[in-house]
């Protein structure tokens, strides 16, 4: 099991050097907290998250891998995409985004979101929000609002963010 983490590990790292802003390992300790009812075990989650700016906007994504299949497998991948649109000098830009996921026998529903987005500065914080029309893809259609605000900072001399 510890080899094949880290021969996993080792995968998302080599292509997370290519193209990714960072890779996050987490423990998740539900079933320490609130037992069977809640998670059959203790798992680690990890996360490949990528944000590019460019010259037409930018890029957001992530993918959360749950460790909590049988044998400690990924038991859940869970991911979203998002593209904000840049027209010319215009502050507000079109978003759009796409939310979903695989469990072990199951699918976590999709969610599809359209709105705009605001990226401002705030002393050194790089910070954005946005603003958008919701739509998860439920067994009967859910319509909703969903406001999100981000912010990112390098330190020391853009070192580390």
């Amino acid at each position: 099991m510890l080899r094949k983490l880290f021969l996993f590990t080792l995968s998302l790292v080599a292509f997370a050097s290519l193209n990714a802003q960072n890779l996050q390992l987490h423990f998740d300790p539900r079933h320490a907290f609130y037992g069977d009812d809640v998670a059959a075990k203790n798992y680690l989650t990890a996360t490949f998250e990528m944000f590019k700016p460019d010259a037409w906007g930018s890029t957001f994504m992530f993918v959360d891998f749950d460790f909590n299949g049988d044998k400690r497998n990924i038991g859940l991948v869970y991911a979203e995409i998002a593209r904000a649109f840049k027209i010319k000098d215009f502050a507000l830009m079109p978003h759009l985004e796409y939310n979903g996921g695989l469990g072990t026998g199951f699918s976590i529903p999709s969610s599809y979101l359209a709105g705009a987005q605001y990226p401002f500065k705030l002393g050194n914080f790089f910070m954005g929000t946005y603003l958008a029309y919701k739509l998860n893809a439920f067994t009967e259609l859910s319509h909703d609002v969903q406001w999100t605000l981000t912010w990112n900072s390098a330190f020391p001399n853009s070192k580390v963010s």
